[in-house]
């Protein structure tokens, strides 16, 4: 199977997006409120749904003609799997039990008895808990799955439950007739449950994106795009300029007056930005989206993302608020700290942790 170099600029792009994002949103200083701020960064976390397309395309690189032709089972599909997040995943859950989110939850967690949480339990007990269930990988079964531990992990959730589903999405995208008919059904779907099931009557929460029927356009979209590679190839080599100014068009667009909040309007939208960038990815290897560095990038992005709040609370400890008093400087350096604290963690676990633990359980 061919690959799409390109895919890893858009992983990179997503996974910093993503972290300027988080920096803002959990800035205790405040930014100020003009375009930057508000209709580009605030919209950034729309990245992640760039990220299911992605998996959804690249999962059918890997595994859409073997699952077909019934070359691979469904243990090591699993297993593959498995060991591609988990490892890397266990040691920021860990951690995040370990290490309190805040000064104040350490006075709570000292204190177990003398804290008890409404479920009856202290919160250090919960965070297990909690922390015990994120390892499994299959939260994103729960009704609702806002978990503390790892905020950003409800991502993972979502992607592991596609991942146990991914048989039945094989069926779903079957042929190309089929892949459009499934594309209507789960866009359907999905403005059915963001109008009708996200109410009172059905759930007892904040409608939340961490469904896994809200994120099936996204998906069943990523495994159109790949059944029609190779036309798409043709059109964006031979019209490479005319395609690159679609995604600049549709991106300004979007970030200047698309509303994408809890809308299936919102979720047209992401599909046809997120998607023309996709398409643009698939059919390029401009050294925009294709060199040394935002290919190193890419192949960790998913280790960026999962790691960088840990990585900006450890730059919080900093103070750095005590030294710099200009706001927008102090948003930029925590976010660029943020990022290479995100960047160092996830090399060091990933090719030197997680490297050697494997190579040592190989010998054995």
């Amino acid at each position: 199977m061919k690959k799409y170099n390109s895919l890893n600029g858009l992983r990179a792009i997503a996974a910093i997006g993503i972290v300027l994002m988080h920096v803002r949103a959990n800035f205790d200083v405040g930014v100020a409120h003009h375009f930057i701020y508000t209709n580009v960064i605030a919209k950034m976390s729309d990245f992640v749904f760039l990220f299911m397309m992605i998996s959804a395309f690249s999962l059918c690189c890997g595994y859409y003609d073997k699952f077909k032709n019934g070359t691979i089972t469904p243990n090591k599909f699993y297993k593959r799997r498995y060991s591609r997040i988990l490892p890397f995943f266990s040691v920021l859950v860990i951690l995040s039990i370990i290490i309190p989110h805040s000064p104040n939850k350490v006075a709570v967690a000292r204190a177990p008895l003398q804290f008890l949480g409404d479920s009856g339990f202290s919160p250090y007990i919960e965070r297990v808990f909690e922390g015990f269930t994120e390892l499994t990988l299959s939260y994103g079964l729960l009704p609702n799955p806002s978990m503390s531990i790892m905020g950003v992990g409800w991502f993972l959730g979502v992607i592991f439950v596609f991942y146990m589903l991914f048989p039945f999405f094989i069926f779903m995208i079957d042929n190309k007739r089929r892949s459009w008919y499934s594309f209507i059904v789960v866009n359907i779907l999905c403005f059915i449950t963001i109008s009708y099931f996200y109410s009172d009557k059905f759930i007892s929460f904040n409608a939340i994106p961490k469904n896994i029927i809200y994120n099936a356009p996204f998906f069943v979209l990523g495994g159109i795009l790949f059944l029609h590679r190779e036309l798409i190839e043709r059109i964006v080599c031979k019209n490479h300029l005319i395609s690159l100014s679609a995604c600049i068009i549709f991106s300004a667009a979007y970030f200047l007056w698309a509303d994408t909040k809890m809308s299936y309007s919102g979720v047209v939208i992401i599909c046809l930005v997120m998607g023309c960038w996709l398409v643009f990815a698939i059919g390029s290897n401009s050294k925009l989206l294709h060199n040394p560095t935002i290919d190193y990038l890419g192949n960790i992005s998913m280790e960026i993302y999962l790691s960088h709040m840990l990585s900006f609370r450890i730059v919080k400890m900093l103070n750095l608020s005590d030294f710099i008093h200009q706001v927008d400087i102090l948003y930029w350096l925590s976010c660029f700290m943020t990022l290479l604290v995100a960047i160092a963690f996830s090399h060091l676990v990933k090719y030197y942790f997680i490297a050697k633990l494997q190579l040592i359980t190989k010998r054995k």
